[in-house]
């Protein structure tokens, strides 16, 4: 790339990159096959926003004994839950609700951070507002205290985030299963319908993929694996979004995952630019363009 390509895409990276602020600029993807017994993750390195943004959002495959998480958003944050559950549970479900429990206390720190500003006490504020066991002159002393000293923290507490999106996968009795955590601490649960989910700020254009490539919990491990690579590689359309990619298994006959090695990678992007990057044949095309005029 020559130097004025470079200072081109230096620039548009750099505005666009201001102009999603807030999103979660990475991706990540699990997506169950094999008869419900492994599970395909897929996830970038790193994309853009370490050079542009002070938060480092790439997403990492972390796998455990037993479970295999990934997330995206803040990074520090999410490797901190990740590190300190990932192993503490043997049940899957009991992680989901422990993930969604880290999420909803961080999210808590967050808001009393910025609440702290007023020299007042986060919980006892809350208890008050949850809970408004006064007389009717107290409620307006505190209404007036609400409107005056803390209506400009509560906007700033309204737009704090935990910025926290984590897929969890693992062995649910004799079937593979995935879960997702996130705000406001909450956990879902794929179902048979769509077993798959993404996260980051390409999560829709991967899920479209795999949509689009008929993924299905059915599908073999050779069929899932190029699937989910598939929508990785698209995915990478969305600014923000890494180029390199990294890939794991969770096989419910094998005892924790496999990471997918570079030589697969590579036989996998082979596949994929010669099914998908096919040589346009632009002869063709202004052949017809010619025809048409006559």
């Amino acid at each position: 790339m020559d130097r004025y390509a470079q200072n081109f895409w230096s620039t548009y990276e750099a505005a666009a990159a201001k102009r999603i602020k807030g999103h979660t600029m990475t991706i990540g993807i699990a997506a169950i096959c094999n008869n419900h017994r492994t599970i395909i993750f897929a996830a970038d390195r790193l994309g853009i926003s370490k050079r542009y943004l002070k938060q480092d959002a790439g997403c990492k495959i972390i796998a455990g004994s037993r479970f295999v998480m990934l997330g995206a958003g803040n990074a520090d944050d999410n490797a901190n839950i990740i590190d300190r559950i990932i192993n503490k549970h043997n049940s899957l479900e009991d992680l989901g609700e422990e993930c969604a429990l880290e999420i909803r206390a961080l999210l808590r720190k967050k808001k009393r951070n910025v609440f702290n500003k007023t020299g007042f006490d986060f919980d006892w504020f809350t208890d008050r507002m949850e809970n408004a066991k006064f007389s009717l002159v107290k409620n307006i002393l505190l209404g007036n205290l609400r409107a005056t000293v803390f209506q400009p923290v509560l906007t700033e507490m309204a737009q704090v985030t935990a910025n926290i999106h984590i897929i969890i996968g693992g062995i649910s009795g004799n079937c593979a299963k995935i879960g997702y955590a996130e705000e406001p601490g909450i956990i879902e649960w794929c179902n048979r319908k769509r077993p798959f989910h993404a996260v980051g700020i390409a999560a829709e254009r991967a899920a479209e993929s795999l949509i689009i490539h008929k993924h299905s919990a059915d599908d073999d491990v050779a069929t899932a694996l190029f699937n989910v690579y598939a929508s990785k590689r698209e995915s990478e359309a969305t600014l923000g979004v890494g180029h390199e990619t990294d890939m794991a298994i969770l096989d419910i006959d094998n005892q924790g995952a496999t990471f997918v090695n570079d030589d697969v990678v590579s036989v996998l992007s082979d596949e994929y630019e010669r099914t998908h990057l096919a040589t346009v044949d632009y002869k063709k095309i202004k052949t017809a363009l010619e025809g048409a005029k006559t």
